[in-house]
């Protein structure tokens, strides 16, 4: 065990593994909401593209 300070700013007790699992749960959430974005973005100006044929 650590003793580890979170993204609030207090200091706990936890597993390291706990610490990585929680920074690659918060990565893939990004990585997802980026993903998101792009694709609702993109495919308007793909549909707009092609009906103005391009």
């Amino acid at each position: 065990m650590v003793l580890f300070e979170d993204r609030l700013g207090s200091w706990s007790m936890g597993y390291e593994w706990d610490d990585a699992r929680e920074r690659r749960a918060y990565a893939i959430k990004v990585v997802s909401i980026v993903l998101a974005s792009a694709v609702t973005a993109g495919v308007p100006t793909w549909i707009v593209a092609k009906a103005m044929g391009l």
